[in-house]
């Protein structure tokens, strides 16, 4: 029984070998098993995993490599801004040749004479100081104006006048006054002063009465323009028709209803109410004038 077995095994193998030729029964590959298919599946899915890993690593490194560029860039705005903050005086605000500054997060024009304004653009006409002798100067339109104090005149103050020419008269707080030699009643004392382009003193304040003290004698009594002829008791001075605006010290036992014209006597500098037809020095007034 075995050798009949074993007679048609070569018997098979001798017709295989005539059907198909000895080099493709030598050169036929074996089946692979389960085992080492699921291998060779396994190694290519980890060769595809490991390429798709490179890809994400190279994606990643794209997305940083752009998001470190747009960070670089934000930073140069941002630095660039600041620098705009910083450099305000890049742009050149001032004109007219004035110098920028800048202070805290703003800046100034230093302007030169001539020229004011947030940016040096205003003409400035009294930046010069253009007025002389203590003068005030005063922007009209496009041009200045130069107020000038007693005692100058011309258009920058610059010339000095007498604003009291006349021989004999004295100049105090925009007024000329002038003390007689020679005695009048009272009403021609008016009428004297009034000659002269003046008025018979007429005082607004006691330094105005003080001062006359200084140009007068210690024993002198004055007639001066106060009266009330018009109202007993309510005097009011000649030439405005104002009563009196401080509170001379009158002296009260001299006064007399028939007694209507006001002297000074200086050496006591009490006013009298005195009868108009009395004899005495006066004192003319007149506004000072820089024509």
């Amino acid at each position: 029984m075995k050798l009949i077995l074993y007679c048609a095994v070569i018997f098979l193998a001798c017709a295989l070998t005539c059907l198909t030729g000895p080099d493709s029964v030598a050169n036929a590959k074996p089946i692979p098993s389960d085992t080492e298919s699921g291998k060779g599946s396994s190694d290519s899915n980890k060769d595809k995993c490991s390429k798709c890993s490179s890809d994400s690593k190279k994606d990643k490194g794209s997305s940083d490599s752009k998001k470190d560029k747009g960070s670089s860039d934000s930073k140069k705005d941002k630095s660039s801004s600041e620098s705009d903050e910083l450099d305000r005086c890049s742009t050149s605000p001032c004109k007219n040749n004035g110098t920028c500054v800048e202070v805290a997060d703003n800046y100034t024009c230093r302007c030169i004479d001539g020229f004011k304004g947030r940016n040096c653009e205003e003409l400035d006409r009294c930046s010069t100081s253009p007025c002389k002798n203590s003068g005030t100067c005063v922007e009209v339109a496009d041009n200045y104006t130069c107020r000038c104090i007693d005692g100058f005149k011309g258009r920058n103050c610059e010339e000095a006048v007498e604003p009291c020419p006349e021989e004999g008269w004295t100049l105090f707080s925009g007024s000329c006054y002038y003390v007689s030699d020679t005695k009048l009643d009272w009403l021609s004392a008016v009428a004297a002063c009034n000659e002269t382009g003046g008025y018979l003193a007429e005082f607004q304040s006691p330094e105005e009465v003080f001062f006359t003290y200084t140009i007068t004698d210690l024993f002198d009594t004055i007639w001066i323009g106060l009266n009330d002829i018009q109202t007993e008791d309510e005097f009011v001075w000649h030439y405005s028709g104002d009563p009196v605006s401080f509170s001379p010290t009158f002296y009260k036992e001299n006064q007399h209803p028939s007694h209507d014209c006001v002297f000074v006597f200086i050496y006591y500098q009490y006013w009298y109410d005195d009868d108009c037809n009395n004899q005495l020095l006066y004192i003319c007034e007149k506004d000072a004038t820089y024509n």
